[in-house]
């Protein structure tokens, strides 16, 4: 019977294989955003991202007070990110990375 490990690192596996070529150049390299909207509400000012390769909203809530940012992540599709995985570790971002290599026909990283 398969561990809970075994069990996580088959399902990431799963989605890996079948994720679109843009979420996994995000998953590597991160959102390639462009400004869309910037909103004040009193002190806070929400500037709004659209990740123009997988679509990924990002609102930023900046405090002009204290300075503060917080994020919020949203993806109209709702298939970005891996279900039932657990946190990411090094070496899955590591398959990850070599899935989008092989999605765009790159070389192997030297290592």
């Amino acid at each position: 019977m398969p561990t809970e490990l075994e069990r996580q690192l088959k399902n990431f596996q799963d989605q890996l294989a079948t994720m679109p070529v843009e979420y996994l150049a995000c998953h590597t390299f991160g959102h390639k955003t462009d400004p869309a909207t910037i909103n004040p509400h009193g002190a806070v000012f929400v500037i709004g991202l659209v990740c123009s390769r997988c679509a990924m909203e990002i609102d930023r809530f900046r405090d002009s007070y204290t300075g503060r940012v917080r994020s919020r992540y949203w993806h109209p599709r709702g298939d970005y990110y891996f279900r039932g995985t657990g946190r990411i570790t090094p070496e899955m971002q590591l398959d990850i990375e070599a899935a989008w290599r092989d999605s765009v026909n790159l070389p192997p990283a030297d290592d």
